[in-house]
């Protein structure tokens, strides 16, 4: 994979937001399964552990200095101080609104307006703080367990043996994420618009702490992200696995060599894939739509 382009043509800001809650439940929620699965074993026909946990960087990581992480600590006790945003452009909140502390309640009322289904992924607190979080890990490859121990599923990932040697990965796998798909689908996108209007200053003042350069916005991390998540190839037959070691890995070496949240994707399986997919590419559309 390429390094990212900064020259590419800015898309709307209100593309942000709404991938930005898209993007941190697919890939944050995808991503606890994946580290989860690494680290207990599961008992189903045949055997069963977990997909590889090793990450293939990708290319996009050498633009992401290391400090420019929020430690897993920082995320549950940093004190939000006054931030100053004199490099980003932004709107500023009107009287009456929350400030980022006390945004939680607010939050969780308007996402039950965009789709009811996602209140399950926002019961905890710092909501916002915690997305922007997610979003920023994964635009680097990265999944840090701390920053997802809000995101929690109890089914296991189920793999199914054919013959002696032949592994593959269960449809019973699959349909762990059906609730989460179905939710994304019901997602109202001009809901989702009127949230972003609501809260992107408070998202921009949890960006602003990452120090970015001032030509490194909120729009870079996201897109990186929403493309990744469009990119995915979709796989309608069986996914064959072998074992080389503890861990289970693709068998086709062209996915294996997938980057992280693509492989995430596929693990989704095909019909779930393509409905997060669809859902990106309604978004950008119908915000193409509202800004001609």
């Amino acid at each position: 994979m390429g390094r990212y382009d900064r020259n590419r043509s800015k898309k709307s800001n209100n593309t942000v937001f709404i991938i930005a809650v898209l993007v941190s439940l697919l890939i944050g929620i995808s991503g606890t399964y994946y580290v989860m699965e690494n680290f207990k074993a599961i008992k189903e026909v045949g055997s069963a552990d977990s997909i590889d946990t090793k990450l293939n960087e990708p290319a996009i990581a050498e633009e992401f200095p290391q400090e420019q992480q929020l430690g897993g600590d920082e995320l549950e006790i940093l004190p939000l101080e006054p931030v100053t945003l004199d490099s980003i452009d932004q709107p500023v909140l009107q009287s009456g609104q929350p400030d980022l502390l006390s945004s939680d309640g607010y939050v969780r009322q308007e996402i039950v307006n965009i789709s009811p289904g996602l209140s399950e992924w926002f019961s905890a607190d710092q909501l916002l703080r915690r997305y922007v979080v997610i979003a920023n890990d994964f635009a680097q490859g990265s999944r840090i367990s701390k920053h997802m121990s809000i995101l929690r599923f109890n089914e296991p990932f189920v793999v199914e043996q054919q013959g002696e040697n032949g592994l593959y990965i269960s449809p019973k796998s699959f349909t762990r994420y059906n609730k989460l798909a179905q939710t994304v689908q019901a997602i109202n996108t001009k809901a989702a618009v009127a949230v972003y209007q609501k809260f992107r200053p408070l998202m921009l003042q949890v960006f602003a702490e990452f120090s970015y350069p001032k030509d490194f916005t909120l729009e870079t991390i996201i897109k990186k992200a929403a493309g990744e998540i469009i990119a995915a190839p979709v796989i309608e037959g069986q996914i064959s696995l072998i074992r080389p070691s503890v861990l289970y890995k693709f068998a086709d070496p062209k996915l294996e060599a997938l980057n992280d949240v693509q492989k995430q994707m596929i693990r989704m399986g095909p019909e779930n894939t393509k409905i997060i997919q669809n859902k990106c590419r309604e978004f950008l559309v119908e915000l193409a739509k509202s800004n001609s």
